[in-house]
């Protein structure tokens, strides 16, 4: 019995066909590399994957457009995909991102963790990630022992002494703090160092150090409504009444609905003698919170998640009271 004649060509079929559609699933991955645009990307992706359903390389890129587009969680899953068949730092890492940048920070120091130990080169910014994922979840002493080990490393490392001044700020040592925030603006005195150093002194109450700091801030960057808060502040307590009215105002248009903007902005009228204008700002700022809250009807207790309650409380009490009674 002779054998069917169509058993070869099947089988010289699957053997021609296959590597050229493999060829043709890596020149899909190669083409998403270069398009520019992320949902494209994914289509590519997508098709490779369609071609051959083991390309770990297009999986990884797709999880790499994916979390550029903030759909993190899918970002995940392809990036848990490549590491299940072949671990390996970078996989990790980017996964690690993923999972940090939905809150998971437990999850991210794990990844980062491994990362390291897959690929020694992730070393300085991997370690960094640790310190914030340790920083975010309120383990601030081991969020310390990472960026302490960066600094030793590299003692111009810009981020490391910025994030321990901020930490030991958490810890309560100010003036550790300041040590740390001063040598991070003479590193680099950008709108980020500078910033984080004014709102520092606003803390400790040194308003006129405050104020010249995040002057400098809003004059580089003028799209941050919180820089213009903040500011505002650090005016009202160096008794520039004008020029903090000026600066909640500005904040506000970023946020109408600020009820702590709307506070500054009410006690610096009240200080210009602009009483009308100051009770109703203060009686907007109590509308807006007493949408939020319909069942209180204590106007004190209404505030006590505000800014001011939280860190101006005796000032705030005087205030109260007299925006109150306008």
């Amino acid at each position: 019995m002779t054998k069917p004649f169509y058993a070869p060509v099947i089988i010289f079929a699957f053997l021609f066909f296959a590597p050229l559609s493999f060829s043709q699933a890596k020149k899909l991955v190669r083409k998403g590399l270069r398009e520019p645009n992320l949902e494209k990307q994914i289509e590519l992706y997508n098709k490779a994957l369609e071609i051959d359903d083991k390309n770990l390389d297009a999986y990884f890129y797709r999880g790499i457009a994916k979390a550029n587009l903030e759909d993190h969680s899918a970002a995940i899953l392809d990036f848990t995909k490549v590491i299940f068949f072949e671990p390996n730092g970078d996989t990790y890492y980017n996964r690690a991102n993923s999972k940090f940048a939905i809150g998971d920070f437990k999850g991210a120091k794990e990844d980062y963790e491994e990362a390291i130990k897959l690929n020694r080169d992730l070393l300085i910014k991997a370690t960094f990630n640790i310190g914030l994922s340790h920083f975010r979840l309120g383990e601030f002493y081991d969020a310390l022992s990472s960026f302490s080990f960066i600094a030793r490393i590299n003692p111009k490392h810009i981020g490391a002494n910025l994030q321990m001044g901020l930490t030991f700020m958490e810890l309560g040592y100010q003036e550790k703090a300041m040590l740390y925030f001063n040598k991070s603006v003479n590193l680099d005195a950008n709108q980020y160092t500078l910033y984080h150093r004014g709102l520092a002194y606003l803390e400790i109450k040194k308003y006129k150090k405050a104020n010249e700091d995040l002057t400098a801030v809003a004059d580089m960057d003028k799209s941050n409504a919180a820089t213009y808060f903040y500011l505002g502040i650090s005016q009202l307590f160096t008794r520039k009444y004008k020029a903090a009215a000026l600066s909640f105002n500005t904040s506000l248009k970023f946020n109408a609905l600020d009820y702590d903007a709307l506070i500054g902005l009410a006690i610096a009228n009240y200080h210009l003698e602009k009483h009308e204008k100051s009770k109703i700002q203060f009686n907007k700022a109590k509308h807006i919170l007493y949408a939020r809250n319909e069942t209180l009807k204590d106007d004190k207790a209404l505030f006590r998640d505000s800014f001011w309650e939280k860190n101006e409380t005796d000032v705030f009490s005087t205030y109260f009271d007299k925006l109150n009674s306008l």
